[in-house]
């Protein structure tokens, strides 16, 4: 019997509320599986390692197989079915979490204090999930099925550092179509892979017998069941459709010499003379129904207009006709993938489009009234409903972004047509903001320049009162436009002319990057370019007006960008005053995008200052405010501004914790929206020694940056470079890379970035002025070396002691073995130049470690540089 779903069955999660319970339950065994001894034996074997990954292509019974391992093993399992509404690795992680808590649910209030519902950072996220399953007090099996519909790189790489961290007491099963873009190899060299294959899942003999005598009331002949194997070779599904293709059939070896060719066209060729066979009313539901992903008896309903589905579905279920159960109560199901797609392509046969689109509309409401709302929205657009479907992402807008389905969302604006979309403003806003965000810099002006077009061609058929509001709004996209060129002019003079239109429709910051926290590096900033900053400030200052109505389009990020402007061109007594404008309000989460990075401004202001305890402090009290509101996300970029601050001052070991606690950073890709903990982490592995990999770090982040035209990352990224490059000895690398950044930061006037790299870019500077440079390099170089030197005067008399008895300490001899240190020589290497043993080589470096107050030699030769012995 079918059960009518109740609230609980489609109930989100607290932890992950976008999550179908179906989806996260290990489905029910079923009377018709076939028990394959030889296959469940691998499986025993195969979790004591860390990964089983289970690989063919449809139809070989990956998921039948490891769902009866567990049933007849009686394993504890935490199941997910992934579906192709997994685009984001927010949701990813979130849906895991999910999964875990429906099979531990005593565990629900320690995730919940982990993993807040406005949760959307991938980090906080893992190591969320790492910290719950390490307290697992039984071992487990964690199955994601269907993975190769995972195709986010970002979920790949966070999975990789899952499986990387994930402790003894949970083993991982993969069910997927393809190979899965994990670094297996480690995990097959460390032993700790298990594989299963498309010719170890194909039927044996004795298995295909096992199966017709399931499905036949005549078997087939031993010659008969031999050919019908070759022909199949062994592929589950072409055995069992076959088989429901010759009931009631008489000339059966004929009709198994009359199907040849591939799994697909076998496939087809099958499922045509099985749904051939169905009455009117079973095939008529199959195809109607085939539109969803899943399904119950009241969607069913719903989408074909009768009252007729629980009985139908008694059928199917008796008729073995690849209908799958979701769930013990027999209320979610889906047909098996194969399946599906053959239903699909005979519905665009057997109906018109028009009629298509009415059961998608009917699929949609139902969803809606259940709400599903992401399903509801799917099927609204295959319906071309694209009003309806845009009023219910405008709705849900905030609810989908928190669930993480922003890849999603991305996805069904581009099917909306401009025409539908651009009259609810935060739709467009929201598609516009993010091309710009992920760097898309040329696609975001064209939405703009198209949406233009869209709001003259709608302003024609629209009354007065109507036609007054567009041509506000219209007033605002043009300057949003404006801005986002850098033309300022034309920017301050549509503000000027549209100054009702701002204070109805105000944000112009909604169509650039908010979430980063440089964010004059992004597209608010002008990706970093100073001289466009002055000049917006230079039409601010013009008048009382002009400054309100700026400040009011720009929300407050204005102070922040004008602070850092000042602060770039080392003029920091103007900085604070601005930073306490910006940090007058209350930290709220709606308010953090300016919050943030004027606290990690005022930082790098205090540490400009001399005061590293207080840059320290300011921080640390931020990050209790920000425990508040429950924000991982703006907590990271804050830690990482302490890490840069902690490794300046040589502490490498708060460095190492906080990455660490970030397992997936190694593991993903760069991008701008992420650059600020990237090239934390780049500076970390420099300080470290790892120069190799923090380089191709950089590389990495340097190509996203300049794909987002951030050029005051280019500038940043482009000086750590060069400092890794002379560290390797590579001295035309380094050399080229630093002109490079001079050449980007000149026309700009950058000072501070270069004056807070330290020493290290100062000797830099130093020994490229020694060599040929044009006349205005050379006069910008000579310019950061004074400012070098006036930083260095303002130095107390206390710490120039302090250098210069540490000097003292080390002898002549520790002196150049230190030398030898900085340039990257192994202790046996040293020997050889200083004509030493190494043994007295270790000697001498331990009493340099001593002298110094370090632990190792990268300490020792970042003391040293900062000291400028070497």
């Amino acid at each position: 019997m079918h059960k009518k779903p109740t609230q609980s069955d489609m109930e989100y999660t607290q932890t992950s509320p976008i999550v179908p319970k179906a989806n996260i339950i290990v489905p029910p065994a079923s009377p018709n599986d076939i028990i394959r001894e030889r296959l469940l034996e691998r499986l025993d074997e195969s979790v004591s390692r860390k990964l089983t990954l289970i690989s063919a292509p449809a139809g070989y019974g990956k998921s039948t197989l490891v769902r009866t391992w567990i049933h007849t093993r009686g394993k504890k399992a935490v199941w997910i079915s992934l579906d192709t509404g997994e685009r984001s690795a927010s949701l990813f992680w979130r849906t895991v979490a999910a999964a875990l808590l429906a099979e531990y649910p005593a565990m629900r209030e320690t995730m919940d204090l982990r993993m807040s519902p406005g949760d959307s950072g991938i980090d906080s996220l893992l190591s969320a999930v790492l910290e719950l399953v390490s307290k697992l007090s039984d071992s487990c099996v964690l199955v994601m099925d269907d993975y190769h519909r995972v195709s986010n790189p970002l979920v790949h790489n966070s999975m990789s550092a899952f499986l990387e961290h994930v402790p003894s007491s949970l083993r991982v099963i993969l069910i997927s179509r393809n190979i899965p873009p994990f670094p297996l190899s480690r995990l097959r060299v460390s032993r700790q892979l298990s594989q299963l294959n498309t010719e170890e899942l194909r039927f044996t003999m004795e298995e295909a017998e096992e199966l017709q005598r399931m499905m036949l009331m005549n078997p087939l002949t031993a010659e008969e069941l031999a050919l019908l194997e070759e022909k199949t070779e062994g592929w589950a599904a072409g055995l069992l459709l076959a088989f429901m293709s010759f009931q009631d059939r008489q000339d059966v070896g004929g009709y198994i010499q009359a199907f040849s060719g591939s799994h697909r066209y076998i496939f087809d060729y099958l499922a045509d003379e099985v749904l051939g066979r169905l009455d009117e009313q079973l095939l008529h539901f199959l195809l109607l129904t085939s539109i969803a992903d899943r399904f119950t008896a009241e969607l069913a309903n719903a989408i074909t207009a009768n009252q007729d589905a629980h009985a139908l579905l008694d059928r199917l279920e008796k008729s073995h006709l690849f209908l799958i159960p979701l769930d013990d109560s027999r209320v979610w199901y889906r047909y098996h993938h194969l399946f599906v797609d053959a239903l699909r392509s005979r519905l665009q046969v057997k109906k018109d489009a028009g009629t298509i689109r009415e059961y998608q509309r009917r699929a949609s409401r139902w969803f809606d009234q259940n709400q599903a709302y992401d399903e509801a929205i799917r099927h609204a657009l295959q319906a071309g409903d694209y009003d309806w479907a845009a009023e219910r992402i405008e709705r849900h807008l905030s609810m989908l972004v928190k669930n993480g389905h922003e890849l999603e969302l991305m996805v069904w604006l581009t099917q909306i047509p401009l025409a539908h979309m651009v009259p609810r403003s935060d739709l467009f806003y929201y598609q516009a903001g993010t091309l710009a965000l992920t760097g898309r810099v040329q696609e975001a002006d064209s939405l703009l320049n198209d949406a233009l077009v869209v709001l003259g061609e709608q302003q024609r058929v629209l009354s007065d009162e109507a036609s007054r509001e567009l041509t506000m709004r219209m007033g605002m996209y043009r300057a949003s436009i404006a801005f986002y060129r850098g033309d300022i002019e034309a920017f301050v003079e549509l503000l000027d002319r549209n100054r009702e239109g701002l204070r109805l429709f105000p944000s112009i910051v909604k169509v650039v990057n908010l979430g980063e926290a440089l964010l004059y590096r992004g597209p608010i900033g002008f990706g970093g370019r100073l001289n466009k900053m002055a000049a917006l400030s230079a039409k601010v200052a013009e008048s009382e007006g002009r400054r309100e109505a700026i400040h009011h389009a720009l929300q407050g990020h204005g102070l922040v960008f004008l602070a850092d402007l000042y602060y770039e061109r080392n003029a920091l007594d103007n900085v604070k005053p601005l930073l306490e404008m910006a940090l007058s309000a209350q930290a709220t989460p709606s308010g953090l995008g300016v919050w943030v990075p004027a606290i990690i401004l005022l930082s790098k202001l205090l540490e400009a200052s001399g005061d590293r305890k207080g840059a320290g402090d300011c921080l640390h009290d931020a990050m209790k405010e920000l425990d508040q509101l429950q924000t991982p996300h703006w907590r990271m970029l804050l830690e990482a501004r302490l890490v840069r601050l902690k490794l300046m001052q040589s502490k490498t070991n708060e460095g190492e914790d906080w990455a660490a606690r970030y397992p997936m950073l190694t593991h993903e890709s760069a991008s701008v929206d992420r650059e600020y903990v990237h090239v934390t982490l780049a500076r970390i592995w420099l300080m470290q020694g790892k120069t190799d990999i923090a380089i191709r770090k950089l590389r990495q982040v340097e190509k996203a940056a300049f794909r987002a035209d951030r050029l005051g990352s280019r500038i940043e990224i482009g000086l750590l470079l060069a400092s890794a490059y002379d560290r390797q000895g590579k001295k035309s690398s380094s050399t080229e890379a630093l002109d490079q950044v001079l050449r980007l930061a000149e026309p700009e006037g950058y000072v501070r970035l270069f004056l807070d790299e330290g020493q290290a870019v100062r000797r830099l500077l130093l020994d490229r002025m020694a060599t040929g440079l044009e006349s205005s390099i050379r006069q910008y170089v000579r310019k950061l070396l004074d400012a070098f030197e006036a930083e260095i005067g303002m130095r107390s008399a206390e710490n120039r002691t302090d250098m210069s008895t540490e000097v003292d300490k080390l002898t002549p001899r520790e002196l150049d073995i230190l030398k030898c240190m900085a340039n990257g020589c192994t202790n046996s290497e040293i020997a050889t130049i200083l004509f030493l043993s190494p043994g007295t080589v270790k000697r001498y470096s331990h009493h340099i470690y001593q002298k110094l107050n370090v632990k190792n030699r990268v300490q020792a030769i970042t003391k040293a540089r900062e000291l400028q012995w070497i």
